[in-house]
Protein backbone atom coordinates (compact mmCIF):
# COMPACT_ATOMS: atom_id res chain seq x y z
CA UNK A 1 0.00 0.00 0.00
CA UNK A 2 2.75 2.47 0.93
CA UNK A 3 4.70 1.63 -2.25
CA UNK A 4 1.66 2.44 -4.37
CA UNK A 5 0.81 5.60 -2.42
CA UNK A 6 4.32 7.05 -2.65
CA UNK A 7 4.64 6.12 -6.35
CA UNK A 8 1.27 7.76 -7.04
CA UNK A 9 2.29 10.91 -5.16
CA UNK A 10 5.54 10.97 -7.12
CA UNK A 11 3.55 10.73 -10.37
CA UNK A 12 1.11 13.46 -9.29
CA UNK A 13 3.96 15.78 -8.21
CA UNK A 14 6.01 15.20 -11.38
CA UNK A 15 8.84 13.56 -9.44
CA UNK A 16 9.09 15.92 -6.47
CA UNK A 17 8.33 13.51 -3.62
CA UNK A 18 10.83 12.98 -0.82
CA UNK A 19 9.93 10.08 1.47
CA UNK A 20 10.79 10.67 5.12
CA UNK A 21 10.98 7.64 7.41
CA UNK A 22 11.85 6.74 10.98
CA UNK A 23 10.85 4.22 13.61
CA UNK A 24 8.76 6.70 15.57
CA UNK A 25 8.12 6.57 19.28
CA UNK A 26 5.22 6.02 21.63
CA UNK A 27 5.59 9.44 23.25
CA UNK A 28 1.93 10.33 22.80
CA UNK A 29 0.73 6.75 23.23
CA UNK A 30 -0.21 6.38 19.57
CA UNK A 31 1.59 3.06 19.08
CA UNK A 32 0.06 1.59 22.23
CA UNK A 33 -3.42 2.81 21.30
CA UNK A 34 -3.23 1.19 17.86
CA UNK A 35 -1.57 -2.07 18.92
CA UNK A 36 1.66 -1.36 17.07
CA UNK A 37 5.04 -2.85 17.90
CA UNK A 38 6.65 -1.02 20.83
CA UNK A 39 10.19 -2.41 20.77
CA UNK A 40 12.57 0.03 19.03
CA UNK A 41 14.84 -2.70 17.67
CA UNK A 42 11.92 -4.61 16.20
CA UNK A 43 10.48 -1.45 14.64
CA UNK A 44 13.94 -0.73 13.21
CA UNK A 45 14.13 -4.21 11.68
CA UNK A 46 10.63 -3.73 10.27
CA UNK A 47 11.67 -0.41 8.76
CA UNK A 48 14.80 -1.89 7.17
CA UNK A 49 12.84 -4.77 5.65
CA UNK A 50 10.07 -2.43 4.55
CA UNK A 51 12.49 -0.02 2.86
CA UNK A 52 14.06 -2.87 0.91
CA UNK A 53 10.58 -3.90 -0.23
CA UNK A 54 9.69 -0.35 -1.24
CA UNK A 55 12.86 -0.04 -3.31
CA UNK A 56 12.06 -3.36 -5.01
CA UNK A 57 8.44 -2.37 -5.63
CA UNK A 58 9.40 0.97 -7.17
CA UNK A 59 11.34 -0.83 -9.94
CA UNK A 60 8.09 -2.10 -11.45
CA UNK A 61 9.49 -5.64 -11.44
CA UNK A 62 7.70 -8.58 -9.85
CA UNK A 63 8.29 -8.73 -6.09
CA UNK A 64 8.48 -12.02 -4.20
CA UNK A 65 9.55 -11.76 -0.59
CA UNK A 66 9.25 -13.93 2.50
CA UNK A 67 10.82 -12.04 5.38
CA UNK A 68 10.72 -11.89 9.14
CA UNK A 69 8.04 -9.18 9.14
CA UNK A 70 6.53 -9.00 5.65
CA UNK A 71 5.43 -11.32 2.86
CA UNK A 72 4.85 -10.33 -0.75
CA UNK A 73 3.85 -13.02 -3.24
CA UNK A 74 4.37 -12.13 -6.87
CA UNK A 75 3.09 -8.57 -7.05
CA UNK A 76 4.06 -5.93 -9.57
CA UNK A 77 3.57 -2.41 -8.32
CA UNK A 78 2.53 0.04 -11.01
CA UNK A 79 2.73 2.87 -11.75
CA UNK A 80 6.37 3.25 -10.94
CA UNK A 81 7.62 6.55 -9.55
CA UNK A 82 8.76 9.26 -11.97
CA UNK A 83 12.17 9.28 -10.28
CA UNK A 84 14.06 6.29 -11.76
CA UNK A 85 15.35 4.86 -8.46
CA UNK A 86 12.21 5.91 -6.64
CA UNK A 87 11.81 8.97 -4.46
CA UNK A 88 14.73 9.93 -2.24
CA UNK A 89 14.47 8.42 1.24
CA UNK A 90 15.45 10.66 4.14
CA UNK A 91 15.89 8.76 7.41
CA UNK A 92 15.25 10.32 10.81
CA UNK A 93 17.95 9.59 13.37
CA UNK A 94 17.84 10.55 17.03
CA UNK A 95 21.14 12.21 17.95
CA UNK A 96 23.46 9.76 19.68
CA UNK A 97 21.95 6.58 18.18
CA UNK A 98 24.24 4.72 15.75
CA UNK A 99 21.80 2.28 14.11
CA UNK A 100 19.59 4.97 12.55
CA UNK A 101 22.73 6.66 11.22
CA UNK A 102 23.81 3.40 9.57
CA UNK A 103 20.31 3.13 8.08
CA UNK A 104 20.46 6.73 6.86
CA UNK A 105 23.90 6.17 5.29
CA UNK A 106 22.32 3.52 3.04
CA UNK A 107 19.68 5.88 1.70
CA UNK A 108 19.50 9.44 0.36
CA UNK A 109 19.55 11.68 3.39
CA UNK A 110 19.54 12.00 7.15
CA UNK A 111 17.24 14.11 9.31
CA UNK A 112 18.85 14.15 12.76
CA UNK A 113 16.44 14.92 15.58
CA UNK A 114 17.01 16.16 19.12
CA UNK A 115 20.01 18.26 18.10
CA UNK A 116 20.91 21.05 20.48
CA UNK A 117 23.83 22.54 18.54
CA UNK A 118 25.48 22.78 15.15
CA UNK A 119 28.47 20.92 16.63
CA UNK A 120 26.23 17.88 17.09
CA UNK A 121 25.18 18.15 13.45
CA UNK A 122 28.85 18.20 12.41
CA UNK A 123 29.30 14.92 14.35
CA UNK A 124 26.31 13.38 12.57
CA UNK A 125 27.63 14.46 9.16
CA UNK A 126 31.07 12.98 9.87
CA UNK A 127 29.58 9.72 11.19
CA UNK A 128 27.23 9.26 8.22
CA UNK A 129 29.98 10.01 5.71
CA UNK A 130 32.24 7.43 7.41
CA UNK A 131 29.45 4.82 7.25
CA UNK A 132 28.71 5.25 3.54
CA UNK A 133 30.08 2.67 1.12
CA UNK A 134 30.57 5.26 -1.60
CA UNK A 135 30.43 9.02 -1.94
CA UNK A 136 26.90 10.33 -2.49
CA UNK A 137 27.17 13.78 -4.10
CA UNK A 138 23.44 14.44 -3.77
CA UNK A 139 23.15 13.18 -0.17
CA UNK A 140 20.98 15.51 1.94
CA UNK A 141 21.54 16.62 5.53
CA UNK A 142 18.25 17.99 6.84
CA UNK A 143 17.71 19.89 10.09
CA UNK A 144 14.55 21.20 11.66
CA UNK A 145 15.05 24.50 13.45
CA UNK A 146 12.63 26.39 15.62
CA UNK A 147 11.63 29.79 14.21
CA UNK A 148 14.24 32.40 15.09
CA UNK A 149 17.17 29.98 15.41
CA UNK A 150 20.15 31.08 13.32
CA UNK A 151 20.57 28.54 10.54
CA UNK A 152 24.06 29.68 9.45
CA UNK A 153 26.01 27.49 11.93
CA UNK A 154 24.00 24.45 10.80
CA UNK A 155 24.73 25.18 7.15
CA UNK A 156 28.43 25.53 8.04
CA UNK A 157 28.22 22.14 9.80
CA UNK A 158 26.89 20.50 6.64
CA UNK A 159 23.12 21.06 6.51
CA UNK A 160 21.78 21.10 2.97
CA UNK A 161 18.20 21.78 4.12
CA UNK A 162 17.02 23.88 7.08
CA UNK A 163 13.32 23.43 7.70
CA UNK A 164 11.07 25.32 10.08
CA UNK A 165 10.20 23.02 12.95
CA UNK A 166 7.30 23.31 15.36
CA UNK A 167 6.36 21.58 18.58
CA UNK A 168 3.07 19.80 17.90
CA UNK A 169 2.10 20.45 21.51
CA UNK A 170 2.60 24.23 21.39
CA UNK A 171 1.65 24.97 17.79
CA UNK A 172 -0.48 27.98 16.97
CA UNK A 173 -1.84 29.21 13.69
CA UNK A 174 -0.17 32.59 14.28
CA UNK A 175 3.24 30.92 14.59
CA UNK A 176 2.80 29.05 11.31
CA UNK A 177 1.54 32.18 9.56
CA UNK A 178 4.57 34.09 10.86
CA UNK A 179 6.98 31.54 9.40
CA UNK A 180 5.12 31.60 6.09
CA UNK A 181 5.16 35.40 6.07
CA UNK A 182 8.92 35.51 6.80
CA UNK A 183 9.62 33.10 3.95
CA UNK A 184 12.42 30.55 3.61
CA UNK A 185 15.76 30.75 5.34
CA UNK A 186 18.24 32.54 3.16
CA UNK A 187 21.99 32.29 3.06
CA UNK A 188 22.47 36.03 2.61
Amino acid sequence: VVARQIASLDQLSAGRVVFGVGIGSDGAGELTATGEELDDRTRGAMLDEGLALLRAAWTGDRVDHQGEHYTVDGLTFLPTPVQPAGPPVWVAARYGNRKPLRRAAQHDGVFPIDLTSADQLAEVVADVRAMQDAEHPSYEIVVGLLPGVDHAPYVAAGATWCLASFSPYELSLDTVRGVLRDGPYSSG
